[in-house]
Protein backbone atom coordinates (compact mmCIF):
# COMPACT_ATOMS: atom_id res chain seq x y z
CA UNK A 1 0.00 0.00 0.00
CA UNK A 2 3.00 2.70 0.41
CA UNK A 3 3.49 2.89 -3.38
CA UNK A 4 -0.11 2.89 -3.64
CA UNK A 5 -0.48 5.79 -1.70
CA UNK A 6 3.08 7.72 -3.38
CA UNK A 7 1.14 6.79 -6.97
CA UNK A 8 -2.35 8.21 -5.66
CA UNK A 9 -0.81 11.38 -4.40
CA UNK A 10 0.80 11.55 -7.79
CA UNK A 11 -2.60 11.12 -9.80
CA UNK A 12 -4.67 13.25 -7.74
CA UNK A 13 -2.22 16.41 -5.84
CA UNK A 14 0.34 16.22 -8.72
CA UNK A 15 2.85 19.20 -8.16
CA UNK A 16 1.56 19.86 -4.98
CA UNK A 17 2.45 16.90 -3.48
CA UNK A 18 1.90 15.26 0.02
CA UNK A 19 2.63 13.25 2.81
CA UNK A 20 2.25 9.34 3.12
CA UNK A 21 1.53 8.38 6.62
CA UNK A 22 2.13 5.15 7.78
CA UNK A 23 1.37 3.62 10.74
CA UNK A 24 3.27 1.52 14.04
CA UNK A 25 4.08 -2.06 12.42
CA UNK A 26 6.02 -4.00 9.95
CA UNK A 27 5.64 -4.03 6.26
CA UNK A 28 7.23 -6.23 3.88
CA UNK A 29 7.43 -4.42 0.27
CA UNK A 30 8.39 -6.51 -2.82
CA UNK A 31 10.62 -5.31 -5.48
CA UNK A 32 9.18 -5.19 -8.86
CA UNK A 33 11.56 -6.30 -12.01
CA UNK A 34 13.87 -4.13 -13.61
CA UNK A 35 15.54 -2.54 -12.11
CA UNK A 36 14.59 -3.88 -8.92
CA UNK A 37 13.01 -1.77 -6.67
CA UNK A 38 10.67 -1.87 -4.29
CA UNK A 39 9.20 1.88 -3.47
CA UNK A 40 9.83 4.19 -6.37
CA UNK A 41 9.98 8.07 -5.48
CA UNK A 42 10.94 9.00 -9.50
CA UNK A 43 10.03 11.34 -12.59
CA UNK A 44 9.31 8.35 -14.35
CA UNK A 45 5.94 8.06 -12.40
CA UNK A 46 5.12 11.84 -13.07
CA UNK A 47 6.35 12.46 -9.89
CA UNK A 48 8.03 16.02 -9.82
CA UNK A 49 8.24 16.12 -5.95
CA UNK A 50 7.23 17.07 -2.55
CA UNK A 51 6.41 14.25 -0.98
CA UNK A 52 6.88 13.19 2.59
CA UNK A 53 7.08 9.54 3.81
CA UNK A 54 6.60 9.31 7.49
CA UNK A 55 6.30 6.36 9.62
CA UNK A 56 5.25 6.69 13.69
CA UNK A 57 8.68 6.98 14.92
CA UNK A 58 12.17 4.98 14.41
CA UNK A 59 11.65 1.39 15.38
CA UNK A 60 7.60 1.57 15.73
CA UNK A 61 7.14 1.81 11.91
CA UNK A 62 9.43 -0.75 10.27
CA UNK A 63 9.38 -1.10 6.48
CA UNK A 64 11.51 -4.33 5.30
CA UNK A 65 11.99 -6.08 1.73
CA UNK A 66 9.88 -9.04 1.00
CA UNK A 67 11.45 -12.54 0.70
CA UNK A 68 13.83 -11.86 -2.61
CA UNK A 69 12.85 -14.58 -5.44
CA UNK A 70 15.87 -13.92 -7.38
CA UNK A 71 18.58 -13.42 -4.81
CA UNK A 72 21.18 -12.57 -7.44
CA UNK A 73 19.63 -9.27 -8.07
CA UNK A 74 20.79 -6.90 -5.89
CA UNK A 75 17.47 -4.50 -5.38
CA UNK A 76 16.64 -1.18 -4.23
CA UNK A 77 14.58 -0.74 -1.18
CA UNK A 78 13.53 2.59 -2.12
CA UNK A 79 14.71 4.82 -5.23
CA UNK A 80 14.51 8.74 -5.51
CA UNK A 81 14.99 10.12 -9.08
CA UNK A 82 14.75 13.21 -10.81
CA UNK A 83 12.77 15.03 -8.50
CA UNK A 84 12.52 17.53 -5.54
CA UNK A 85 11.87 18.13 -1.99
CA UNK A 86 11.20 14.71 -0.73
CA UNK A 87 11.62 14.14 2.94
CA UNK A 88 11.71 10.60 4.41
CA UNK A 89 11.18 10.57 8.38
CA UNK A 90 10.23 8.60 11.55
CA UNK A 91 10.85 5.19 10.96
CA UNK A 92 12.94 1.95 10.29
CA UNK A 93 14.29 0.79 7.18
CA UNK A 94 15.69 -2.75 6.63
CA UNK A 95 16.92 -3.24 3.24
CA UNK A 96 17.31 -7.08 3.47
CA UNK A 97 14.70 -9.91 3.39
CA UNK A 98 14.26 -12.82 6.13
CA UNK A 99 17.12 -15.22 4.84
CA UNK A 100 19.36 -11.64 5.21
CA UNK A 101 19.55 -11.15 1.21
CA UNK A 102 20.81 -7.76 1.08
CA UNK A 103 19.53 -4.69 -0.79
CA UNK A 104 20.53 -1.02 -1.31
CA UNK A 105 18.84 0.88 1.25
CA UNK A 106 18.21 4.16 -0.51
CA UNK A 107 19.06 4.52 -4.70
CA UNK A 108 19.07 8.16 -5.88
CA UNK A 109 20.19 10.66 -8.58
CA UNK A 110 19.53 14.08 -9.62
CA UNK A 111 17.75 14.74 -6.49
CA UNK A 112 17.24 18.53 -5.63
CA UNK A 113 15.82 18.17 -1.51
CA UNK A 114 16.16 15.07 0.17
CA UNK A 115 15.37 15.19 4.27
CA UNK A 116 15.93 11.57 5.67
CA UNK A 117 15.22 12.58 9.37
CA UNK A 118 14.76 10.10 12.37
CA UNK A 119 15.43 7.19 10.32
CA UNK A 120 16.76 3.75 11.30
CA UNK A 121 18.79 1.61 8.58
CA UNK A 122 19.97 -1.46 10.52
CA UNK A 123 21.80 -3.67 7.09
CA UNK A 124 21.88 -7.13 6.94
CA UNK A 125 25.57 -7.06 8.13
CA UNK A 126 27.26 -8.65 11.23
CA UNK A 127 29.47 -6.70 13.70
CA UNK A 128 32.60 -8.34 14.44
CA UNK A 129 36.73 -7.87 14.99
CA UNK A 130 38.98 -7.77 12.29
CA UNK A 131 42.67 -7.82 11.96
CA UNK A 132 44.68 -5.21 10.57
CA UNK A 133 47.97 -5.89 8.39
CA UNK A 134 49.82 -4.84 11.21
CA UNK A 135 48.08 -6.81 13.77
CA UNK A 136 45.66 -3.93 15.94
CA UNK A 137 42.15 -5.44 15.79
CA UNK A 138 39.25 -2.97 14.45
CA UNK A 139 35.52 -2.90 14.33
CA UNK A 140 33.77 -4.01 10.72
CA UNK A 141 30.92 -5.24 9.07
CA UNK A 142 30.76 -8.50 7.91
CA UNK A 143 28.06 -10.70 5.73
CA UNK A 144 25.25 -12.06 7.58
CA UNK A 145 25.16 -15.55 9.20
CA UNK A 146 24.67 -18.33 6.75
CA UNK A 147 25.53 -15.62 3.45
CA UNK A 148 27.98 -15.01 1.02
CA UNK A 149 28.69 -13.35 -1.70
CA UNK A 150 30.36 -10.50 -3.25
CA UNK A 151 27.60 -8.37 -2.30
CA UNK A 152 26.54 -9.84 1.04
CA UNK A 153 25.66 -6.76 2.95
CA UNK A 154 23.45 -3.59 2.61
CA UNK A 155 24.13 -0.54 1.79
CA UNK A 156 23.07 2.71 2.87
CA UNK A 157 22.49 5.49 0.65
CA UNK A 158 24.04 4.82 -2.38
CA UNK A 159 24.00 7.65 -5.33
CA UNK A 160 24.27 7.71 -8.91
CA UNK A 161 24.11 10.36 -11.71
CA UNK A 162 22.61 12.70 -12.64
CA UNK A 163 23.93 14.90 -9.49
CA UNK A 164 21.79 15.34 -6.47
CA UNK A 165 22.09 18.00 -4.40
CA UNK A 166 20.93 19.67 -0.64
CA UNK A 167 20.56 16.36 1.11
CA UNK A 168 20.23 16.48 4.84
CA UNK A 169 20.53 13.39 7.01
CA UNK A 170 19.92 14.45 10.76
CA UNK A 171 18.85 12.42 14.30
CA UNK A 172 19.10 9.38 11.52
CA UNK A 173 21.31 5.94 12.92
CA UNK A 174 23.17 3.91 9.99
CA UNK A 175 24.04 0.49 11.53
CA UNK A 176 25.62 -2.94 9.70
CA UNK A 177 25.91 -1.70 6.13
CA UNK A 178 28.10 -1.34 3.43
CA UNK A 179 28.97 1.85 2.36
CA UNK A 180 26.43 3.63 4.85
CA UNK A 181 26.61 6.68 2.87
CA UNK A 182 28.35 6.44 -0.93
CA UNK A 183 27.50 9.95 -1.69
CA UNK A 184 29.51 10.34 -4.91
CA UNK A 185 27.62 12.57 -7.35
CA UNK A 186 26.68 14.81 -4.40
CA UNK A 187 26.46 18.91 -3.46
CA UNK A 188 25.66 20.44 -0.28
CA UNK A 189 25.12 17.37 2.15
CA UNK A 190 24.72 17.93 5.52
Amino acid sequence: GIQEAINYIINTKGGAGGVVCIAPGTYQVQYGCCPATAIWLTSDLGLSGNITIRGAGMDRTVIQLAPNPVPSIIPNLIQIGNVSNIAIRDLTLLPYDQDYNPAVTISMGGVDGLLIDSVHVKGSGQLTTCTASDGTPYPCVTCAPNHSGSYCTSWGINTGLPVSSNIVVRNSIFELTHAQLNLNWTKNVI
